[in-house]
């Protein structure tokens, strides 16, 4: 079965498939929906054969979405809601999966049979493992969503069944809602926060009755939010490096050239708007890097 652990407790909550009897094959991927409402389970049926069932995470009825003509090994979604699939057939061992339509598309790529897959929101790009017959096996991969990949480490250990990523830039937090929203884009347009990447900037959407702002960056999070009229800011207000001005028209783009050096490498840093309306203080989400 399908459960839920509570990661401080270790208490696990069964989540109660009605018709849970009528799928007879293993569990081998899961994945839950963006919107998080929804579980996708993969089942490896056969060599030529994957099944994706989907079921409510409060418990309910499984309904199959789509098959697979090979065997599953792991799920995941991508920012648009594509669930994309990975299989032990050397020869077809990616897919990308409309949930809606049930669609199923294979993607070419060249590293063989895969055993994980995760989705990188910065990049829009996955991170991926090789299972016993990839190319090399046992490896650890970066790919695009054209299936073109670039070998990262091929580690010489024993299986790996299991990946993911510490996004960076991660958005985090949450704001109250006010006429007006300000969203990250994100995979972020400015690349990774690598050292030496001078042009490293990120983009801040806006919709309804938009203000210009500024954004204040912080170095590090605050041990907790601070209260500016209702809002709260997470960074670390006693470790403030500047405050840019964000001057319309949205979206606002906030840069931040990074040098070639390592002294700044592990640093971590918070970025929040704000775009004050007489009374009100309407904010971004928080995003947080560290340079690497």
């Amino acid at each position: 079965g399908v459960g839920i652990v509570d990661t401080e407790s270790g208490l696990i909550t069964p989540i109660d498939i009605d018709n849970g009897s009528s799928i007879v094959d293993v569990f081998n991927g899961l994945a839950v929906s963006p919107d998080g409402t929804t579980v996708y389970a993969g089942t490896y049926v056969s060599a030529t054969q994957g099944d994706i069932w989907r079921f409510p995470l409060t418990g309910g009825t499984a309904s199959l979405v789509a098959t697979v003509p090979a065997g599953l090994s792991n799920l995941g979604f991508d920012a648009e809601g594509d669930l994309w699939v990975t299989t032990l057939n050397a020869s077809a061992a990616l897919f990308e999966v409309d949930v809606d339509t049930g669609l199923v598309t294979q993607v070419n790529q060249t590293n063989g049979s895969m055993n994980a897959i995760t989705y990188d929101e910065t990049t829009g790009n996955f991170a991926v493992l090789s299972a016993n017959s990839g190319v090399p096996p046992r490896s650890v991969f970066w790919m695009e969503p054209d299936g073109t990949d670039h070998m990262l480490t091929n580690p010489g250990l024993g299986i790996l069944s299991g990946i993911a990523i510490n996004p960076n830039p991660e958005v985090f937090g949450d704001v109250p809602a006010f006429d007006a929203s300000y969203e990250w884009r994100m995979p972020n347009p400015g690349g990774l926060p690598l050292a030496g990447n001078t042009g490293f900037h990120m983009v801040l959407d806006a919709t309804g009755n938009v203000q210009q702002g500024w954004a204040l960056l912080c170095r590090g999070i605050g041990d907790a939010p601070f209260d500016l009229f209702g809002t709260p800011l997470y960074g670390d207000l006693t470790h403030i490096i500047t405050a840019v001005y964000l001057p319309m028209p949205a979206p606002f783009t906030f840069s931040m050239s990074l040098p070639s050096t390592t002294t700044l490498v592990g640093e971590t840093f918070v970025v929040q708007s704000l775009h004050p309306n007489g009374v009100e203080w309407p904010s971004s989400r928080p995003i947080e890097f560290t340079v690497m």
